[in-house]
């Protein structure tokens, strides 16, 4: 490849840029947390038994719906290197071939998600909570289908640069799913109070809004019709059908081998005693605020990449990757810092911290937001420059990367560090603090090589 011709942007903008489109997929991922727990505090309100089969019921969700999601980010990948190669026709045609790809991979899921309950029970669930899940499962695989068409929405818009657009639809999905929370789960303006299955029935409700709402938003608005959304209805080629799979499976891949990660570590606090779990949900509640603006970030400069190098500017490759990086750096030791010198401030909004019924979880949480301050700051590193790969429509290294480190690395030293060592709670996290150092590492190594393949 060749330079290319046009002045490069400087870091200055280069983090400009970044931090525009970045701010508004972070306030979506945002609102989105925040219509969960909505409905959490609603679902708390009948008891004990429903709080707990919603634990069950989100986390069988989160495995039938949002990790499959991940297939689909590799629509906005794409996408931004069609923008920056100013191939907006080809903006449509990707979207088409996205939502053909996630219609494929929902029907499954359904079909067994809508079975899931034999599936519950083999795995030793408790059979009161299994039986109120399976009904909400019933329902929510009705769900999968418009979910995958939001992503590829969502995915696509950011993809050309229009993240505030996933903000407005966060927030009318958050209206919608409130209002409908408040009338099937409690049970008001003269519907049956039904609970977890009416949280099923609002996030039905809510999915086919949106689904096919973002679909009329695409065919009618004036400044979007340069990508041609729906001209023509069919393709001819499947292509954009194969990249988009071939991209997105190690996503999903990754994604779910470090969901199940965390699980396992969870299990392993478990063992621990409910006061070391008590404290490791705390700290974690801190941990995935921190991580979800690291997540956004690498969701921007990975379609800022695509862009530039579909653009052919090939040193705003190597300007934006390291900006990304920098402006992680920045904002995750603020959070090193304020997890440092103020844990018992954070701990205060979920616990009693002069209670002396709850001095041994405050001593554990400190301990854990001692290990997960300096944690943090390398999973960000990690996440953006996977996010700097993506761009380069690499995702098998983050993958194999992502893997190793997690499973070869994080949870055998997790184990050791706990119990071979007696370490406990503490030791649980140190074997994620190696991993994520070591993938930081290995995967700036190899954004590097990749930018600078570019001049090759």
């Amino acid at each position: 490849m060749s330079n290319s011709a046009q002045a490069p942007i400087s870091y200055s903008n280069a983090s400009k840029q970044l931090i525009r489109l970045t701010m508004p997929i972070a306030g979506s991922r945002l609102v989105a947390m925040l219509t969960n727990i909505i409905a959490t505090l609603m679902l708390a309100r009948l008891g004990h038994t429903v709080l707990a089969a919603t634990a069950l019921a989100t986390s069988t969700l989160t495995l039938f719906v949002v990790v499959p999601w991940a297939v689909l980010f590799s629509v906005g990948i794409i996408v931004g290197r069609a923008v920056g190669a100013k191939k907006y026709k080809h903006v449509g045609a990707i979207y088409r071939q996205g939502l053909l790809l996630g219609t494929f991979i929902s029907v499954p899921l359904a079909i067994i998600g809508y079975n899931v309950g034999p599936i519950l029970l083999f795995f030793k669930q408790d059979p009161q909570l299994v039986a109120l899940t399976i009904p909400f499962m019933h329902i929510v695989a009705f769900s999968i289908t418009p979910s995958m068409w939001y992503i590829c929405a969502t995915q696509t818009v950011v993809g050309v640069g229009k993240a505030r657009l996933p903000l407005y639809w966060s927030g009318i999905n958050l209206s919608l799913n409130t209002s409908l929370y408040y009338i099937f789960i409690l049970g008001h303006f003269g519907a049956p109070r039904l609970g977890l299955t009416g949280m099923a029935i609002s996030m039905t409700i809510t999915y086919w809004t949106i689904g096919l709402g973002s679909m009329l938003y695409f065919a009618k608005h004036r400044d979007l019709q340069i990508y041609a959304f729906f001209k023509p209805l069919a393709d001819k080629s499947v292509n954009h059908l194969k990249t988009l799979f071939s991209i997105g499976w190690p996503i999903c891949v990754q994604f779910g081998a470090e969901l199940i990660a965390f699980t396992v570590t969870t299990i392993f606090m478990g063992w621990l005693g409910a006061t070391a779990l008590a404290a490791q949900q705390i700290v974690q509640q801190y941990y995935l605020l921190s991580l979800m603006f690291a997540f956004s970030l690498a969701q921007a400069c990975g379609v800022l990449i695509g862009q530039a190098l579909g653009g052919r500017e090939y040193q705003n490759v190597i300007r934006f990757g390291y900006a990304s990086l920098l402006i992680s750096i920045l904002f995750t030791v603020f959070v090193a810092v304020l997890f440092l010198a103020a844990p018992k401030l954070l701990l205060s909004l979920f616990i009693n911290v002069h209670a002396a019924s709850n001095q041994a979880v405050i001593k554990i949480a400190i301990s854990l937001f001692i290990v997960t301050a300096f944690s943090q700051i390398f999973d960000a590193l990690r996440n953006v420059a996977t996010g700097c790969l993506r761009g380069f429509q690499d995702t098998r290294t983050p993958m194999w990367v992502g893997v190793i480190v997690v499973w070869l690395i994080a949870l055998p030293l997790n184990y050791l560090g706990a119990f071979t060592l007696g370490l406990g709670a503490i030791g649980l996290r140190l074997g994620f603090l190696v991993a994520f150092i070591v993938g930081a590492y290995l995967l700036i190594r190899r954004f590097q090589q990749r930018a600078s393949s570019c001049y090759s």
